[in-house]
């Protein structure tokens, strides 16, 4: 997931994210911190919200709960 740092992030529902800055390995809820515009959204890097993954693009999308983008 490490390999993820770089890529941009985007949501099915709320478009465009950000770019994954960090990857935040823990063994019970790893994270991914995306930036955007001097915020930053901690974003749990489970499978189940990973929608695509473009490696030539360096692109992620992902199907994220409603409300998690505006906490």
């Amino acid at each position: 997931m490490a390999k993820l740092v770089g890529f941009k992030a985007s949501d099915r529902e709320s478009g465009a994210l950000g770019t994954i800055s960090d990857y935040l390995p823990h063994s019970m809820n790893p994270m991914f911190v995306i930036q955007s515009e001097g915020k930053e959204l901690m974003v749990p890097a489970i499978r189940d919200f990973i929608e695509h993954i473009d490696s030539e693009k360096q692109s992620i999308q992902f199907i994220l709960p409603e409300g998690l983008t505006s906490l």
